[in-house]
């Protein structure tokens, strides 16, 4: 399995799954809203269809219905911004990889974490 953490166009570029993430008290980002808009609001009503919280390492899994140069999107819950740590990265790598790794051989993930306490030498 490969992945790939991606700066860029996240409605252009090609695997079979875009992860993008989400704290539990904020509003979506910019990447997540984009790709919201792209699949005619679907994230929003889905999260609310599965009363999907954010919590650190919880999934939403959408299938994209080649909307997007990913087959699905994978929000994936970091918990509250205020709490989140380093350490959290790999509960969310091990949440994430149990979850693909019987359906996608190429993961582009795209991580908005500014204000968090990570620096770049966790990523």
């Amino acid at each position: 399995m490969e992945f790939n953490l991606i700066k860029g166009d996240v409605l252009k570029l090609k695997s079979n799954v875009i992860v993008v993430a989400k704290f539990e008290d904020e509003s979506i980002s910019k990447t997540v809203k984009k790709l919201d808009e792209a699949l005619k609001g679907a994230i929003t009503k889905l999260s609310e269809e599965e009363n999907f919280k954010c919590g650190l390492g919880k999934l939403l899994n959408i299938n994209t219905v080649g909307k997007t140069g990913s087959d699905r999107v994978l929000v994936v819950g970091l918990g509250k911004k205020s709490k989140f740590v380093p350490s959290d990265l790999k509960k969310v790598g091990i949440a994430v990889s149990k979850r693909v790794k019987s359906f996608a051989s190429k993961v582009n993930i795209a991580l908005d974490l500014e204000g968090t306490k990570l620096n770049s030498q966790y990523l």
